[in-house]
């Protein structure tokens, strides 16, 4: 599943897993939001629902780059670098843009490339 996303510089993609997740993720797009930094390594995005966490592993170790989702908390977490070991995050896909375009955007919107 090929998403588009745009940020404050310009448009770029990001390629989904396919987990039950990344589909839940999927079926909600479009999606416009703030785009926060955690930390100096994570970028968020606050959903307003929660996605689907079945079959998802115990936990998981975000990379440079990951698309994730953060459920015990609800948001999107995109990391700048590597991340720690986290019970509860779960790996939906990549995004195939410019990192430092994500670590400067303070907006963003999830779309289905067509």
């Amino acid at each position: 599943m090929k998403v588009k996303v745009s940020l404050d510089s310009g448009v770029y993609s990001a390629t989904l897993a396919d987990n039950p997740t990344s589909q839940s993720f999927w079926q909600k797009l479009p999606i416009e939001s703030k785009l926060d930094s955690y930390g100096h390594n994570e970028k968020v995005v606050y959903m307003n629902d929660k996605l689907s966490t079945e079959n998802a592993p115990a936990a998981y170790t975000g990379k440079a780059g990951d698309i994730t989702y953060y459920a015990p908390w609800g948001n999107i977490a995109m990391f700048l670098d590597k991340g720690p070991h986290a019970p509860g995050l779960i790996y939906m896909g990549k995004f195939d843009g410019d990192l430092t375009a994500l670590s400067r955007s303070t907006r963003i919107k999830f779309e289905q490339e067509e």
